[in-house]
Parts: C-alpha cells; sequence; structure tokens
C-alpha cells in the first residue's frame, strides 16, 4: 500500500483526466492520474474546432501539453492500468499495475472504445492520415465538397450521412449491418445520398483516396470514409461500484460529475455521447472543483 493518502486518483490520461488534474494540482490538491495510455486522440492529427488554436494542433500535441501543465502543478502521472477500485472507510483503494493506492476520491475518464472494422486492409493509421474519420461533429467542415462515405449500421449511417449533408452533395452510405427502412431511404434519396448495401470486402489506401472493395469486386473511390459503428463505453469499475448508465452505456452523473457512487467522479466521453474535447474539459473543471470543495468541507478547509 502506499503510504500517501491522495484526495483523487484519476483514471484515464486523455484529456477530460488532464484536465481535471490541471485543476486539482492549481487547487493544492494531491493527485495522481494513471494513464493506460488508450486516449482516442492519440489519432486525431489535426483538431480545428478546439478554441484558442485558429491554426490547429494534433491530438498528440494536445496531450503532451497538458500532461506538461498538470505535471508543472505537481501532479503526478503514471503509465499503467487500473485494475480494480474497492470501497475502503475513508474513499477507496485502486489496484493499478503492481502497485495500490489509496484516494479520498476517484475520478472515472477512461473513455470509450471505439468499433472498428474486421476487413482486410483496415488499420488505425488509416485513421491517423485522415483516410478513415470517427467523428463529423469534428471535422465534416474539413470536407466540404469532398466525396464522403458513411460506413457502418444502418439506423446510424444514415442519421450520420443526413448530417454531412450540409457539407457536401456527395455522400454515400455503406451498409454494414442492418437494413435502411423505406422512410430513411426516402429521406436519402430526398437529400440526394446513395445507399449501397452489398458488403464490403476489403479496404485500399491511396494516394489521396481511400477505396471500398465490395464482395463483388467493385471499388468505390471516396476522399474519405466514416465510420458509423458506434462505441463501447469504459464503464465497468465504475458499474462495480454501483455506479449507474443510461441506454447508450454511458454513466449517469450529477451536475457536479458525481456517479451514483458517493465519492466517485467521471468525465469525457464516458458520460455524454456527444464525444467533444470541449465537452470532456468542461466536465472535468466541474468535477475537479466539486472534489475540491469536498475534500475542503471534510478538513475544514485545511489542506
Amino acid at each position: 500500500m502506499n503510504d500517501s493518502h491522495l484526495d483523487c486518483l484519476i483514471v484515464g490520461g486523455g484529456p477530460a483526466g488532464l484536465a481535471a488534474a490541471i485543476y486539482l494540482g492549481r487547487f493544492r490538491r494531491r493527485a495522481l492520474l494513471i494513464d493506460a495510455g488508450r486516449s482516442r486522440a492519440k489519432w486525431i492529427s489535426s483538431i480545428r474546432n478546439y478554441p484558442g488554436f485558429p491554426d490547429l494542433i494534433s491530438g498528440p500535441q494536445l496531450l503532451g501539453d497538458m500532461h506538461m501543465q498538470a505535471q508543472r502543478f505537481g501532479v503526478c502521472i503514471q503509465t499503467g492500468t487500473v485494475s480494480a477500485i474497492e470501497r475502503s472507510e475513508d474513499g477507496f483503494v485502486v489496484s493499478a499495475s503492481d502497485r495500490m493506492f489509496r484516494a479520498a476520491t476517484v475520478l472515472i475518464a477512461s473513455g470509450v472504445a471505439d468499433n472498428l472494422p474486421d476487413v482486410p486492409g483496415f488499420s488505425e493509421e488509416m485513421i491517423v492520415r485522415d483516410k478513415v474519420r470517427l467523428c463529423p461533429v469534428c471535422d465534416g467542415f474539413e470536407f466540404i465538397h469532398r466525396t464522403i462515405a458513411v460506413w457502418g449500421e444502418a439506423e446510424r449511417s444514415v442519421k450520420e450521412a443526413l448530417f454531412l449533408r450540409a457539407y457536401s452533395k456527395s455522400i454515400t452510405v455503406l451498409v454494414a449491418s442492418g437494413r435502411v427502412g423505406a422512410s430513411d431511404r426516402a429521406r436519402l434519396a430526398g437529400a440526394g445520398i446513395e445507399v449501397v448495401e452489398n458488403p464490403l470486402a476489403r479496404l485500399e489506401e491511396l494516394e489521396s483516396a481511400i477505396a471500398a472493395i465490395d464482395a463483388d469486386g467493385r471499388a468505390r473511390r471516396y476522399d474519405c470514409i466514416y465510420l458509423a459503428m458506434g462505441s463501447q463505453p469504459r464503464t465497468g469499475l465504475a458499474v462495480r461500484l454501483g455506479a449507474e448508465v443510461n441506454k447508450a452505456g454511458c454513466l449517469l452523473v450529477d451536475a457536479h460529475q458525481q456517479t451514483a457512487s458517493r465519492g466517485l467522479y467521471s468525465a469525457g466521453d464516458i458520460v455524454d455521447e456527444l464525444n467533444q474535447i470541449s465537452v470532456a474539459v468542461g466536465h472535468a473543471a466541474i468535477a475537479a472543483t466539486a472534489i475540491h470543495n469536498r475534500i475542503a468541507e471534510q478538513r475544514g478547509h485545511r489542506l
């Protein structure tokens, strides 16, 4: 057991976890962040909609800058994986890699795991090189007047294709599972969006585009393919402590980002389906402030 008793242990080193660490460090709280290195931000080559960066910033650069900022305010950041969290008399006992920690509060910011396609030719590097995209809200603007495909479950693909229609006239829905119903088909036709229901057999990355090859060998060329396959929030640790989830599988939190489990907070994609860095940072600021106030009240406002 680590002899020091933490004010907060943060699970996850993405924008939400790092923003919480920055706030807690500036509140002069003893915080430790455990980072398994699974932040989706590592895939983003250019972030153009995060306020304050008119000339863009990459995901890895943003994470690196936030990492440095948190450390400057005294927060310890360790690489590792949290395997278990148990409640104790004075908070929580956290098992991470080969160590154990005591903490008055825990903030879960472990994000989501994207459902990625299992077809020949696909690799995560296609996401890094902007041939495959995950978030129309983030970067639809960058594909104005480009040729776009939306590939995934039928209902989700329809919604994302219609969202992207504001950016391009050339959009195709590639149905990976399910069926496009008559009413949705009519909406897509009215918007000039093509529907292809022949399953994809493989992807081929071209110099400035990507080709989707179906089971019949026909290749269709696109400037990018958006995945509409959903994601799985990493809620296991929180749920085992009594936290609750909504229909989408995201953690339910109150106005202070506290879950149904007392002293357990959460922030970022794991609690909201609008997966945006600005939203994650806002969650983190709220959660960190609530944690600071909670500890101050418990200790009579002493450090």
